[in-house]
């Protein structure tokens, strides 16, 4: 029996060979397949590699030159400050500071008015190693020592201020802090309440603060606030 005519493959590598039927293989071979080119090898991912790379070039340039610019400013720096012209400047500099740093920490003294808020403090005198204070009827002996600060308190404000003793503190030579003796104040005032009463703007009130302290410690310091709140000013009582 004749085998049925096959239609004659559209390859031109094909068109003109004679057809031979394979035993068992009711369809002619067909042709290989080419091999598919490697992505890379395609047109199209070359031309947009390209369209990448004239973008990036066109928005990095500026960029570029900016953190050029940046990297050699900061590369200068180092080097200037390192330069014996330089340093001269600033060690000029320190110099001209550590005068005034030094005139910052000096305290004010015996006799030296301190504005604390709107309450000026004047010490007058100091009075160390006292046993006791008030008269020989009504009298308090202290603990250990009492220090007698004489102070002077203006009101430097435009509005009446009560002063407190509690405003004041003792120091030490190691900074430990003292508190006043609101009762031996009273016999050292004479029973008169001079730090409780109010004073108008421009007066000012004398008397004498009490502190009982340690008889071996040695008072160096006192501090003056114009408000329980406000900052503190130191008055140096050596």
């Amino acid at each position: 029996m004749s085998q049925p005519p096959f239609p004659q493959s559209q390859n031109p590598q094909y068109q003109n060979q004679p057809y031979q039927q394979v035993p068992g293989q009711p369809y002619p071979p067909q042709p290989p397949m080419k091999p598919r080119k490697k992505w890379y090898k395609r047109p199209w991912v070359w031309v947009v590699t390209v369209i990448v790379i004239i973008a990036f070039a066109a928005n990095g340039g500026g960029n570029k030159g900016a953190k050029v610019t940046a990297g050699s400013t900061a590369s200068q720096a180092p080097a200037a400050a390192s330069s014996p012209l330089a340093t001269t400047p600033v060690q000029a500099s320190t110099q001209a500071v550590a005068p005034a740093a030094k005139q910052e920490e000096k305290l004010a003294g015996l006799n030296e008015a301190v504005d604390a808020g709107d309450l000026q403090y004047t010490v007058t005198k100091v009075q160390k190693g006292v046993s006791k204070v008030g008269s020989d009827y009504l009298n308090q002996s202290a603990q250990g020592q009492y220090v007698l600060v004489s102070v002077n308190v203006k009101n430097t404000g435009k509005s009446s201020k009560t002063f407190d003793s509690n405003l004041v503190k003792l120091y030490d030579k190691d900074a430990i802090e003292y508190s006043s003796d609101s009762t031996a104040e009273i016999y050292a005032n004479d029973q008169n309440h001079t730090f409780l009463e109010q004073v108008n703007p421009g007066n000012t009130v004398k008397g004498l603060l009490v502190f009982d302290i340690p008889k071996d410690v040695q008072p160096t310091q006192l501090g003056v606030r114009g408000g329980m709140f406000g900052a503190e000013k130191k008055i140096s009582l050596s």
